[in-house]
C-alpha cells in the first residue's frame, strides 16, 4: 500500500458554489469530509482491508457519527455518484484524481526524496573513502586494503568521483528522468572506482545531454 497522504486539497469554489451543499444536510457536508479524509489514507478507498468493507456501526464509531446519519450520508454520496460500492462492499471515491495531492506538491516531494537518496548516498561513499585512507601507493598503483587489488591510478586523473562535478539534476525533469540521472551517477562512481575511465566518461555524456535537454526546458518556460 503506498504511503497515506498526509492532506488533500479542497476547491474553495466547489465546495461553497457546487452542488454538494444542495444535495446534502450540514451533518451530511460534515460527514463527507470525513469520508474523504478517511479515503485519503488509502488511495481514496474506504475499507476495513482490501476485500473487506467497514461495518456501518464500527465506521460510525471511528468517526463519532451517528449510526443513522452517516448510512444516510454514504446513501446520498452513493446516488449523487460521489461514492461507487465496489463488488466485494468496500467504498471508493469516483472522484479521487480531484483530490490527490496537486501536481506541483507531488512533483516536490519526489524532487526531496531524490535529494535525499543523493545525501544518503554521498554519506555512504565519504564512509568508504575514509575507510580507505590509510591504502598503500607506491609506484602509480594503489592497493586496496578491500581486495588487495592493484588498481592503477592514472597520471593527472582525479580523485574525486565524476559524480562530484556534474550539474545537479533539473528539478523540472519528470521522475522518471530523475531516477535514471541519479543510477547514471552511481554507475559513474563506480566506473571511476574500478578504474574504467572511458565507461564514465560515456556515461558522463549521457548525463550531461539529459541534463542540457531538461535544463533548456526549465529556462525557457
Amino acid at each position: 500500500m503506498k504511503k497515506p497522504l498526509a492532506w488533500f486539497p479542497l476547491y474553495v469554489d466547489n465546495w461553497l458554489l457546487g452542488s454538494t451543499r444542495l444535495e446534502m444536510t450540514h451533518e451530511q457536508r460534515a460527514l463527507w469530509l470525513d469520508l474523504l479524509a478517511l479515503s485519503a489514507k488509502d488511495q481514496g478507498y474506504i475499507r476495513a482491508n482490501e476485500d473487506v468493507p467497514y461495518p456501518v456501526e464500527q465506521l460510525a464509531g471511528f468517526l463519532m457519527a451517528p449510526v443513522g446519519v452517516l448510512a444516510a450520508t454514504i446513501e446520498v454520496c452513493l446516488d449523487k455518484g460521489k461514492l461507487e460500492r465496489l463488488p466485494n462492499g468496500t467504498l471508493h471515491v469516483t472522484s479521487w484524481d480531484r483530490y490527490k495531492l496537486t501536481r506541483q506538491y507531488r512533483g516536490r516531494l519526489e524532487r526531496e526524496q531524490v535529494k535525499k537518496n543523493r545525501e544518503d548516498e554521498t554519506r555512504v561513499e565519504e564512509s568508504r573513502l575514509k575507510g580507505n585512507e590509510n591504502s598503500v601507493s607506491q609506484n602509480g598503483t594503489s592497493v586496496s586494503k578491500e581486495g588487495n587489488s592493484p588498481t592503477p591510478n592514472r597520471q593527472g586523473q582525479s580523485q574525486t568521483p565524476i559524480d562530484d562535478s556534474l550539474p545537479p539534476i533539473p528539478r523540472r525533469a519528470p521522475f522518471d528522468t530523475m531516477k535514471e540521472m541519479e543510477d547514471i551517477r552511481r554507475q559513474i562512481v563506480d566506473a571511476e572506482r574500478k578504474g574504467k575511465a572511458d565507461q564514465a566518461v560515456s556515461l558522463s555524456k549521457r548525463y550531461l545531454k539529459l541534463h542540457e535537454f531538461y535544463e533548456k526546458n526549465e529556462t525557457d518556460e
